[in-house]
C-alpha cells in the first residue's frame, strides 16, 4: 500500500478555519433545547454513514448568544467571519459530544444566517467546560446556500462531523461538497473533501456526479473512503453510461500524523472498464464447480479495481451463501450494502444468511428493509421467501 497526497483538487478552498484556543472561557446563560427532526437530505450516498438522529445530543443557541460568544472573544474575529448581520435572528442548531476524544463534550453547531448579505453559513465549535462556562474553540466559514451537518464515525478516537454544502457559483452552475471534519487539539479539521459539479465545458453541458462509500475492506478496523467520480456531457438530456466522458475510483485511507485522508489506489476508466469485464467473466466462471475457483479470484481483482460493482459483489454473496460458507457470505454481502444500500436483493440474502446463523433479529431486520424496498404486490420467488419468512419468524418469537 502507498499513499499520495492529496490533490488540490479535492479540498476547499474557502474554508478557512479560525482557531480560537486561546479565546478566554465565556461565561453566558445558553439555551439549550431539542431542535428540529426535518429528515436531512444527503448527497453522495453518505446517509447510511451519519450517525442516526438519536445517537447524540441535539442542541440550539440562540443567535444572540452566539453574537456576544464573538464579541467576548479575544481572537478579532469579524462579525461577518462568524456570519452575523446586524440583526441576529434564528438559533445555532448542532450536537452535543466528545468529538475530539479527549473526556469531555463539545458542542457543534451550524448557523445559517439568511438575513446578512449576502446569506452566509458557518461552523462553530464551543467547548462545554462546566458551571455555564463555555469557550468557543473554533470557527468554520462554509459556502453560501444549503448547508447541513450531521456526526459520523469513521476514526478511531472521537466522534467525526460530515457537512455538506450545495451552493450556485457567479456562472450559474451549481455545486455540492461533501466534507469530513474532525476536532484536534481544539481546532476543526478538513480531512477530506469532495465535490460535485454542473456547468457546462466547450459549450456543452457537463455534470460531476460523486458517489462515496466507507467500508473496511482491508479489515483494520478502520474504514476507508472510496469516492467514484464520474463525467457525464449529457446535452438536454439525462445522465447515462452511454454519455459517460471520464469516471475515475479513488481509495483513501486517515494518515493519523498528516490529519488527512491519502490515496492509496486510483482507478482511471480504463481500467474501470476492465472490472466489468472481469467480472462477467468471473459470474461466468462461478456456474461450474471445475471453474468456480478461478471465477472468485476473477471477480475479486474486478471488486479491486472497481469497488462499486455491487450487483456482483452481492451474486459473490449468494455464491458463499449457496456453498454454505455463511460468515464468508455475510462479510461479502454487508460490504455490498456499504457500497449501495439501495439495492433490494443485498437485504435479501443477508436476510437469509442471518436465517442460516440462527440470528433471528438481524434476519428480520433485513427481510423488513428488503419489502419496504419492493412494491407490495411483487410476487416474484425471492419477495414470497422474504414475506414468509419474516410470518415465520414473529411466530416464532412470539412463542
Amino acid at each position: 500500500m502507498y499513499f499520495l497526497s492529496i490533490s488540490t483538487q479535492y479540498t476547499i478552498p474557502p474554508l478557512n478555519t479560525m482557531n480560537m484556543r486561546h479565546s478566554p472561557s465565556v461565561v453566558l446563560g445558553f439555551l439549550l433545547v431539542v431542535f428540529g427532526t426535518a429528515r436531512a437530505q444527503f448527497q453522495f450516498n453518505m446517509d447510511q454513514f451519519v450517525a442516526p438522529e438519536n445517537a447524540y445530543g441535539k442542541v440550539t443557541i440562540p443567535a444572540n448568544t452566539w453574537a456576544e460568544i464573538v464579541q467576548n472573544s479575544s481572537e478579532g474575529i469579524s462579525p461577518a467571519e462568524a456570519c452575523l448581520a446586524p440583526s441576529t435572528p434564528g438559533f445555532l442548531a448542532g450536537y452535543q459530544a466528545d468529538y475530539d476524544g479527549d473526556g469531555s463534550e463539545e458542542m457543534w453547531l451550524l448557523y445559517k444566517n439568511t438575513a446578512s448579505t449576502p446569506p452566509c453559513n458557518v461552523l462553530a465549535v464551543i467547548k462545554m467546560t462546566g458551571q455555564g462556562t463555555q469557550r468557543l474553540l473554533d470557527v468554520l466559514p462554509l459556502p453560501a446556500g444549503e448547508a447541513l451537518i450531521r456526526p459520523i464515525h469513521t476514526l478511531n478516537e472521537g466522534v467525526q462531523m460530515y457537512a455538506q454544502c450545495t451552493y450556485t457559483l457567479p456562472d450559474g452552475a451549481v455545486e455540492s461538497q461533501g466534507i469530513i471534519l474532525g476536532l484536534r487539539e481544539s481546532s476543526i479539521v478538513i480531512y477530506i473533501s469532495w465535490t460535485q459539479k454542473s456547468g457546462f465545458r466547450d459549450g456543452i453541458r457537463s455534470v460531476q456526479v460523486v458517489k462515496a462509500a466507507l467500508s473496511d475492506i482491508n479489515y483494520d478496523n478502520r474504514k476507508e473512503l472510496f469516492l467514484d467520480f464520474r463525467t457525464h456531457e449529457p446535452g438536454n438530456g439525462p445522465l447515462k453510461e452511454k454519455n459517460m466522458t471520464d469516471r475515475y475510483i479513488l481509495t483513501l485511507d486517515y494518515l493519523p500524523n498528516h490529519l488527512r485522508y491519502g490515496v492509496y489506489d486510483s482507478t482511471g476508466f480504463d481500467k474501470v472498464q476492465q472490472a466489468s469485464t472481469l467480472a462477467k467473466s468471473g459470474e461466468r466462471l462461478l456456474g461450474k464447480a471445475s471453474t468456480r475457483d478461478e471465477g472468485v479470484v476473477k471477480i475479486r481483482e474486478a471488486l479491486r479495481l472497481n469497488p462499486f460493482l455491487t450487483e456482483t459483489r452481492v451474486k459473490l454473496g449468494k455464491f458463499f451463501l449457496n456453498l454454505g460458507k455463511y460468515s464468508d457470505a455475510e462479510k461479502t454481502l454487508l460490504v455490498a450494502r456499504e457500497f449501495d444500500s439501495s439495492y433490494p436483493k443485498t437485504h435479501k440474502l443477508l436476510g437469509d444468511t442471518y436465517l442460516r446463523l440462527n440470528d433471528m433479529q438481524k434476519a428480520l431486520e433485513c427481510y423488513q428493509r428488503y419489502l419496504s424496498m419492493i412494491p407490495k404486490d411483487l410476487q416474484t420467488l425471492d419477495a414470497r421467501q422474504a414475506r414468509i419468512n419474516v410470518n415465520r419468524i414473529t411466530v416464532w418469537r412470539r412463542k
